[in-house]
């Protein structure tokens, strides 16, 4: 099977960290802040030291979340900026591409899994991907 395991991304910051106002001109923008592009450099260096980026084809992508507390998190906050940032660094060439996606919840065990507040994500191309059912 022909995967990529980007492994220990830390997570994006919250919808509610990620922009914020301003005023130019007299008309008010959401920019982004300066957490997020914080966030969006640290994980492009996770990406560009995980190795090539993928071929052009139909993906299945698989997310496994690690959240860094017990508080109560919706599972697809973390999505959309992990894919736009594989698309951004070039990983894939186009989220468009992607025909199947599974987000799950690791619950943290610092034992067995990775860090808390960070997540994996496994590439695969479609055509490889088997229904586990």
């Amino acid at each position: 099977m022909n995967y990529v395991r980007l492994q220990q991304i830390p997570l994006p910051p919250t919808v509610n960290h990620r922009l914020m106002p301003l005023c130019m001109k007299g008309r008010g923008r959401l920019i982004k802040s300066p957490k997020f592009r914080k966030w969006e450099k640290d994980a492009a260096e996770f990406i560009h030291a995980a190795c090539e980026p993928m071929e052009d084809k139909e993906l299945f992508v698989r997310i496994i979340i690690r959240w860094p507390d017990k508080r109560k998190r919706d599972i697809d906050g973390p999505v959309k900026p992990l894919l736009d940032l594989i698309v951004r660094e070039r990983f894939i060439l186009d989220d468009s591409l992607i025909r199947g996606i599974v987000v799950q919840r690791q619950d943290f065990d610092p034992d067995e899994y990775g860090d808390a507040g960070t997540c994996d994500i496994t590439v695969m191309p479609y055509a490889d991907w088997k229904v586990p059912f």
